[in-house]
């Protein structure tokens, strides 16, 4: 058996328990796990700046601990989520503690989230007339505005969130997780975008499809994007998909290059850069597909939302709200 090439009762145990290890640190998705470290971090260095134990779970240091969160953070959600990891922390550590059903705790929290109430700032969508003026500002001939052109049409036509359209640096590109140049093909003129894995997908138990319908006689065309992109920047099949030539050679769009751009092209247009973001384009497409009479289950499917959260990306027009009136008013004609 396989065990048998790795000598010694010792040594199989150390493999074995290295497996395991790698196991257990890959069960959650890279953005996860890269908060958890974050929020893990944060609290061991509190507890040692007390002179406490960060592995023992002590109620008066976790208590010490929330305090700490509610002066520093703006966001009741956020808070609540290092209280999460915190929990996890513990229970990792072989302390499993319930704090959270602590009764002082819980009612501290109360007055927290009392405290620190605030309306959800949602980021605003990405609209056709948006993308329509940013076009303007963009020269088409050059591989790296044909590249972001590119990006945007995908990101938005596809309800794909950034993360699976451009990585965070080329180094950290993962095909399993954004999309190669093989992840985008052309089937009877339109575009077809296989996602292996998403926050919704985080274990590719399935290949999900995107198809993007060509779009000729407009200026908004997906396909004349992104074909124009592959032709100013051929690259290998194995490359990220947004992948620009460059006088230092071929060059990867990142997380930062997508939205630095974005919200300095918002900035040229006239508008508030800091009231988008790069999901504003899943947003955007969203509102969209809904005010075009899309069904709700094919809105589901195309953006990979399990659930009923896509409603929370729905912006309603002034228009749709006043519908609702309008048609309770036809009662009485």
């Amino acid at each position: 058996m396989f065990f048998l090439s790795i000598s010694g009762n010792t040594g199989l145990q150390e493999h074995l328990m290295r497996q395991f290890n790698v196991a257990v640190q890959s069960t959650f998705a890279p953005g996860t796990s890269s908060n958890l470290k974050s929020q893990w971090k944060q609290f061991i260095l509190f507890a040692l700046h007390v002179n406490a134990n960060p592995a023992q779970c002590d109620l008066d240091i976790v208590k010490q601990y929330i305090m700490l969160l509610s002066q520093s953070l703006q966001s009741y959600q956020t808070l609540k989520n290092y209280l999460s990891s915190l929990k996890l922390w513990f229970s990792l550590n072989f302390q499993p503690c319930d704090f959270m059903e602590n009764i002082t705790i819980r009612l501290c929290l109360q007055a927290i989230k009392r405290k620190l109430r605030q309306t959800p700032q949602a980021k605003l969508p990405i609209t056709p007339a948006i993308l329509l003026q940013i076009k303007s500002h963009l020269d088409l001939s050059q591989p790296f505005d044909s590249c972001l052109w590119a990006s945007f049409l995908i990101a938005f036509y596809g309800m794909l969130r950034k993360a699976s359209v451009v990585p965070k640096s080329a180094a950290t590109f993962n095909s399993e997780f954004q999309m190669a140049q093989n992840a985008i093909s052309l089937f009877n003129g339109d575009i077809v975008i296989s996602i292996k894995r998403s926050k919704s997908n985080q274990f590719g138990d399935r290949l999900h499809l995107i198809p993007i319908a060509a779009m000729p006689e407009s200026p908004l065309d997906p396909v004349a994007a992104y074909t124009n992109h592959v032709s100013l920047s051929p690259t290998t099949m194995e490359q990220p998909a947004f992948t620009y030539c460059s006088p230092e050679g071929p060059k990867t769009l990142t997380h930062y290059n997508f939205t630095a751009n974005l919200r300095k092209l918002l900035s040229r247009i006239g508008l508030q850069p800091e009231l988008y973001s790069g999901h504003s384009f899943r947003r955007g497409a969203c509102s969209l597909a809904f005010s075009q009479g899309i069904s709700t289950q094919l809105i589901k499917e195309h953006g990979m939302w399990l659930s009923s959260a896509y409603e929370t990306y729905l912006t309603l027009s002034w228009s749709d709200k006043l519908s609702v009136t309008k048609a309770m008013s036809k009662v009485f004609q």
